[in-house]
């Protein structure tokens, strides 16, 4: 079964942490993507192109440095990412790997 794999960053640099497992993923034969919420907008175009490298699609929540907060506006921006991609494996930021399946959960 091909997996939907979304990675929930905050910095770029979480995209070459995951990147291994993306990168596994698509080379399965499913779709890797990463939603980053503080990647500042000097780096994006560096990132991208690691993502390209990596097969992922990659999308930028635009957040700012020291103003995200949990409100209506952040937890929307999250939750339309996920919407969006409808990951069957999700994989948040850690500093260890770690996945959490998603599918077929009522």
């Amino acid at each position: 079964m091909s997996e939907r794999m979304l990675l929930i960053g905050v910095y770029g640099m979480e995209l070459v942490e995951c990147g291994g497992a993306l990168a596994a993923n698509v080379a399965a034969g499913g779709q890797s993507f990463a939603t980053l919420m503080l990647c500042r907008e000097r780096m994006r175009a560096d990132v991208s192109k690691a993502a390209d490298v990596l097969g992922v699609e990659v999308g930028f929540l635009g957040f700012r440095n020291g103003y995200v907060a949990v409100d209506e506006e952040h937890k929307r921006a999250l939750v339309r990412a996920i919407r969006t991609v409808r990951p069957t494996i999700r994989t948040p930021s850690t500093p260890w790997p770690i996945s959490i399946p998603t599918g077929d959960r009522p």
